[in-house]
């Protein structure tokens, strides 16, 4: 897994910046040109820059690939639980200090809620995992999939939003808007 961990990273980064504005969808419809969102400039180097602010969050998270789960955990150095992994991610670029559980970022009111498909990258997605209430949070990276810290004995992982546990659980999902958010 580690030796393939670069190659890995960056056909994800391509396979995400190809999804970036795109809603999740069942349909293969074409997104007219004027919806679409330029996500980054680039200069004579080619670097992008400037991210929107929601590629800049899917890219902190995709950077924590493989990183492993710890109960608690808010840092790569440290490692992740699933509440950790979406609160260093918008720390980190934000500023911002969200609750430190998955119901509470699901509580916030600073978040709105969102369809499942409307879905777009950098949304936040919950589960109830062992009951009623929601215990589990991951950020949508489009294509139907988002990235999780799942629990203990795995790494940061992108998963598939329509595998059987995860359709079963699903709570709904929620867009924080932040100062910076361009669609808000």
């Amino acid at each position: 897994m580690y030796r393939h961990r670069p190659f890995l990273f960056l056909l994800l980064l391509g396979c995400q910046t190809l999804v970036t504005a795109a809603p999740i969808s069942h349909s293969r419809h074409h997104i007219p040109s004027h919806k679409k969102k330029q996500h980054g400039t680039t200069g004579g180097s080619g670097h992008v820059t400037h991210l929107s602010p929601r590629t800049r969050v899917i890219h902190t998270l995709l950077a924590q690939l493989g990183k492993p789960y710890r109960w608690g955990g808010a840092s790569p150095e440290t490692g992740f639980d699933c509440s950790g992994l979406v609160y260093y991610a918008w720390h980190k670029n934000f500023n911002i200090r969200l609750p430190r559980t998955a119901e509470g970022m699901y509580t916030m009111p600073r978040a709105r809620s969102v369809q499942l498909q409307n879905l777009e990258p950098g949304d936040m997605v919950f589960f109830s995992m062992a009951g009623e209430q929601v215990d589990h949070v991951g950020v949508y990276v489009g294509n139907g999939h988002f990235i999780e810290a799942p629990h203990t004995g795995q790494d940061v992982k992108i998963v598939s939003l329509m595998k059987e546990n995860y359709r079963r659980h699903y709570q709904g999902a929620r867009r924080l808007i932040t100062p910076e958010r361009e669609d808000s």
